[in-house]
């Protein structure tokens, strides 16, 4: 938080002892955020590096993303490697790095399979997101019990408690539409950290970290949003046919799949891999 009414200069003994400002800014805040022309000073004055992260990629976000790009050493986006590009003006300040996740929270905490109690869940909300809604009706009417248990924020849910879900899910389905654009979202490095086996919709960057089926197991929506138009589209679809499979026959395939995924999940999503990006970009050693 910073006052406008209070001078830089107050904190100066403080950011003199500083390497490295991480920080973002909340768009419903508006004008209340720190203004670009603090973080000038922090970066020219105090040289200081500073660093802002923004959690989605959406014109909006970039346009406010955009806004500090001059004053800032670098933006750094989570949910895409690339969709900031089309609307950005400065990507040479525009970079991308997996988001970290804390291990104490998200973890194999039931390790044994025959121990957890959730054949198949999907942990997230279906407010005003009709593409989730219909898939999991698609499973249901085809006499699938996947476990609706509520997102973090719109169910309401303390993180442990949303964790512990994911914890006791052999299976958790992720849906990665985001309206206009495809995109990796919490649950999917959430699901791998905590050993269930994450089934996702095809089309994210999630293949960039993660390998299909050795670690992860995509799937084509009944139900999918054209990144076109905006509009839910019925489509040839495979989301049942893979459930069922990893659920039967394939379903020791797929603990040594969520094994695997949770494995290379502790090397992604552990916050290592993020920080020594960090300190790249801000000319810091590691």
């Amino acid at each position: 938080y910073y006052d406008d009414g209070i001078k830089l200069l107050r904190f100066k003994h403080v950011l003199g002892q500083m390497d490295l400002v991480v920080a973002t800014a909340l768009l419903q805040l508006g004008d209340r955020n720190v203004a670009p022309e603090v973080y000038r000073a922090v970066r020219d004055e105090f040289h200081v590096p500073v660093i802002m992260c923004w959690g989605e990629s959406a014109p909006d976000v970039v346009s406010w993303a955009d806004r500090y790009a001059p004053y800032v050493t670098a933006n750094v986006f989570f949910d895409t490697a690339k969709h900031w590009k089309q609307f950005t003006k400065y990507p040479e300040k525009c970079y991308w790095l997996p988001e970290p996740k804390d291990p104490n929270i998200f973890n194999a905490d039931v390790v044994d399979w025959s121990k957890r109690s959730i054949s198949v869940s999907f942990v997230g909300t279906l407010l005003g997101r009709w593409d989730r809604a219909f898939n999991l009706a698609y499973c249901w009417a085809n006499g699938l019990n996947v476990e609706r248990l509520g997102g973090l924020d719109g169910g309401g849910k303390a993180i442990h408690e949303y964790a512990s879900y994911m914890q006791l899910s052999k299976i958790t389905l992720n849906f990665t539409s985001a309206v206009t654009f495809q995109h990796i979202n919490g649950r999917t490095s959430e699901a791998t950290l905590c050993g269930a086996l994450l089934m996702e919709s095809e089309g994210a960057d999630t293949s960039k970290l993660l390998e299909p089926y050795v670690h992860y197991v995509p799937f084509i929506e009944p139900f999918h949003i054209n990144e076109s138009t905006g509009q839910l589209e019925a489509q040839k679809g495979d989301l049942v046919e893979k459930l069922r499979y990893y659920m039967g026959p394939g379903a020791e395939e797929g603990r040594q799949i969520a094994e695997r995924g949770q494995k290379r999940a502790m090397e992604l999503f552990d916050g290592k891999m993020f920080w020594k990006g960090m300190f790249d970009l801000a000319g810091l050693k590691w």
